[in-house]
């Protein structure tokens, strides 16, 4: 049969699907959603004919399953939503696009290399994040799973036995096992230690890229981060929804701990901690109580902390004097008394430059003079309200 002949079935095929649409009570009722499971049942007519190796009626089963596809594009015509001349000319134009080794000029020598640059256009067309993203959930269980396992061959999933693929099931189980939450009874401390070995590779890093800025001849920038901490209960685990969905960690004890964040800014400070986390470090750390704020979404007030080294450092004299000047200097704050405070800044900078807390000095100078000019309420508690994240 040449292509104008199938034309013509065609066009008479659509011409009598028309007609039982006007003019059959049951043909009327359906919608696509009602045609569907006929259409399902048809394909798999088609599917059982191909396996059983019967032409005949496999031939009649094509045809039976052609008739569903023609009454589909009829149903989206009636509601303006497309035609069957359009979703003809979208498949054409999809398998073109999908062929470019036919009709262009890439290169696909085997079977597995035109797999692979198909799954590649589809997911460019389709705009797919990942390999699995819009697998359609209505089919079979079976079908599902070898769905799944094409797009994952597609990259490179592929074994050629049983032992292979379980041989990769325990490398990723293993990696899954190492990322769990596991108990860690000194998390507290841990952390503490983890974010000042961040600031000392940063501060390695900087000096190489300041070294490297001054060999070439161009301006340095600092690479400067803010980390915060904070201890409480919260939920761990793969959350979201189809749109977005990742492991991540959530509660109010992480959302204090992002404020935390957010605030090393306003205080000069590379790292702020949480009272809870605080009270569970403080034998091992120099901590200097910094502030009593409300951070945004919270009403309680927090009483947050800096921590200024290790155990070293908290045994230091500078550190030692600094502890005993900053007491006095939170007790005027307190009170209101503003020229004491201040006064108290002059004797606490130089222990604060040696311990590279100048940052947080001069914000608190800043916000005393400010608070100088427009003192607060008699009912003023000493909280700082935080107007940024």
């Amino acid at each position: 049969m040449d292509s104008s002949a199938s034309a013509d079935a065609v066009a008479r095929l659509d011409e009598l699907t028309r007609k039982l649409r006007r003019e059959c009570p049951w043909d009327r009722e359906q919608d696509e959603r009602s045609i569907v499971p006929h259409t399902v049942e048809e394909a798999y007519e088609v599917a059982d004919a191909a396996h059983a190796g019967d032409d005949a009626k496999l031939l009649d089963e094509v045809g039976d399953l052609l008739f569903q596809c023609v009454f589909l594009a009829l149903t989206l015509e009636e509601k303006a939503s497309g035609s069957l001349e359009q979703a003809i000319r979208a498949v054409t134009g999809k398998l073109i696009r999908r062929h470019p080794h036919i009709f262009g000029s890439a290169e696909a020598e085997t079977a597995g290399a035109v797999r692979r640059r198909w799954e590649e256009i589809k997911r460019e067309d389709e705009g797919r994040e990942g390999i699995f993203h819009d697998v359609p959930e209505g089919l079979p269980a079976l079908l599902y799973a070898r769905k799944v396992q094409l797009r994952a061959r597609s990259v490179g999933f592929e074994y050629p036995d049983l032992a292979g693929a379980l041989a990769h099931f325990d490398d990723e189980l293993r990696e899954l096992r190492d990322e769990l939450p596991l108990d860690d009874p000194a998390h507290e401390s841990d952390a503490c230690h983890a974010a000042l070995d961040m600031l000392e590779r940063v501060d390695a890093l900087n000096q190489e890229r300041e070294r490297e800025a001054s060999t070439s001849g161009t301006r340095f920038v600092p690479i400067k981060i803010g980390i915060g901490i904070n201890t409480g209960r919260c939920t761990v685990g793969n959350m979201g929804s189809d749109l977005r969905f990742q492991y991540t960690v959530m509660g109010d004890s992480v959302n204090l701990a992002s404020r935390l964040e957010g605030q090393t800014k306003a205080y000069g400070l590379p790292i702020l901690i949480g009272s809870r986390t605080a009270a569970a470090v403080a034998e091992q750390f120099a901590l200097l109580e910094i502030d009593s704020i409300r951070v945004k979404g919270k009403t309680e007030a927090e009483v947050i902390y800096a921590i200024v080294g290790r155990a070293d450092v908290a045994a230091s004299p500078e550190f030692r004097s600094l502890q005993d000047h900053w007491a006095m200097l939170r007790v005027c704050y307190r009170k209101q008394d503003w020229t004491g405070a201040l006064k108290m800044i002059d004797l606490c900078h130089c222990e604060c430059e040696r311990l590279g807390l100048v940052g947080l000095i001069d914000a608190y100078a800043d916000r005393m003079r400010r608070l100088e000019q427009r003192s607060p309420t008699p009912e003023w508690d000493g909280v700082f309200t935080a107007e940024t994240k």
